[in-house]
């Protein structure tokens, strides 16, 4: 693929999170401030942004190759935000086709029961053997860590996954150092914000109630095998000159977050440090929150649902804290992250379902989603999977 292909889209890139981000005062480009992308951006009128990319795209309809289907894909959903931001009014289920490659499809009941049932069992076996919410509740009691134990225990599991990796030789670059830390009246639950020049920051919310469990899995989920991982490796292949500019774009609600999320899910286990029961308690119950949060978003994106009423029905079917549904659903509703959501549950279980299945081997799986500008689509096309996923 020619380099100018690249250079026009990141051009429209930077026109698209300019005129983004003074619509939503959310700029979807994070990755703006981590490189000197040094190309000037297009006119970000609607009309010359869409006349753009229907140009790129009809240049880039004759050729093939991997680089090629990437920006075929990420093209397709910019030109869904221009339609959206032109008026056009678009239904949840094609916008989401669009921004991430995944079907605006409720996880079957079957599936969430049997997670539920899976989750009693371990909880059974681990001797809290109450009616459902009162074993959730015990469990939780029994993992909780105080406030001023929180930097202490991330600090040690992110350490402790840094030192695996490095075993497993995943390539993160040994100058990259991460500050952890536990803000108050924080947004998110948890948040990876990569600095550039192989620094980056972990915020993980000091509001709501941790338990050892959890904080191993979102510490790594967000810091090491996981966002913090992807974005300095993507940076050293970059100077290298082992990655087209084309990969070195993060926009959010585009077709390659879920397997980015996915591997961050997943991350603990691919490493090998899901090693207690604890751990094996949390990832049900966390699959089975995210199973039943993502058919929330569905309901109210689809079939009218009140966000007052999702968080109520998040909080008596999984035992969740009103802090913890107040975020959720903040996320679901919010006007840029609405189409993400679902890249969670989706993009945790196809990548569940390419380590369980032996499709490609753990550190393959980190290593081809790292290196290698992918798309759920031409993930699934690289291993003959069927790309509605679940």
């Amino acid at each position: 693929m020619d380099e100018m292909i690249a250079q026009q889209l990141v051009s429209i890139a930077l026109a698209l999170d300019d005129r983004l981000g003074k619509q939503h005062g959310l700029y979807p480009l994070l990755t703006r401030e981590v490189y000197s992308y040094n190309i000037e951006p297009i006119s970000s009128e609607w009309n010359a942004l869409s006349e753009a990319i229907a140009s790129l795209q009809e240049d880039l309809s004759g050729q093939g190759g991997d680089r090629v289907e990437y920006c075929i894909d990420l093209l397709s959903a910019f030109a869904m935000m221009v339609r959206e931001g032109q008026g056009e009014q678009i239904d949840y289920a094609d916008r989401l086709a669009a921004y991430i490659q995944v079907p605006a499809k409720k996880v079957p009941v079957t599936h969430v029961d049997q997670l539920r049932f899976d989750l009693v069992a371990a909880l059974h076996d681990s001797g809290y053997k109450n009616e459902f919410t009162a074993s959730v509740n015990d469990w939780k009691q029994s993992q909780a860590v105080g406030s001023g134990d929180l930097l202490r225990l991330g600090n040690q599991y992110m350490q402790q996954s840094l030192h695996r990796c490095s075993e497993l030789g995943l390539g993160i670059p040994e100058q990259h150092k991460i500050e952890l830390k536990f803000p108050i009246n924080y947004p998110y639950r948890g948040y990876s914000n990569y600095q550039g020049d192989y620094r980056g920051q972990v915020f993980m919310s000091a509001d709501i109630e941790w338990q050892r469990a959890g904080i191993k899995q979102v510490v790594m989920h967000e810091s090491i095998p996981g966002h913090q991982a992807f974005s300095a490796i993507r940076d050293k292949l970059y100077r290298n000159k082992s990655l087209g500019i084309e990969g070195t774009l993060y926009f959010a609600n585009t077709p390659f977050t879920a397997l980015v999320e996915g591997i961050c899910e997943v991350g603990q286990q691919l490493i090998g440090l899901m090693t207690t029961e604890d751990d094996r308690i949390y990832d049900l119950y966390n699959r089975y929150t995210s199973a039943i949060a993502t058919n929330l978003c569905f309901s109210c994106h689809l079939e009218g649902m009140s966000p007052e009423d999702a968080k109520v029905e998040l909080m008596e079917s999984t035992g969740v804290s009103r802090s913890f549904a107040d975020q959720k659903l903040g996320f679901i509703m919010h006007p840029v992250w609405c189409t993400s959501f679902p890249h969670y549950w989706y993009g945790r279980e196809l990548i569940r379902k390419v380590y369980l299945d032996g499709l490609m081997a753990p550190e393959e799986i980190l290593r081809t989603i790292y290196s290698e500008p992918h798309t759920v689509r031409t993930f699934c096309a690289k291993l003959k999977l069927n790309a509605n996923l679940v």
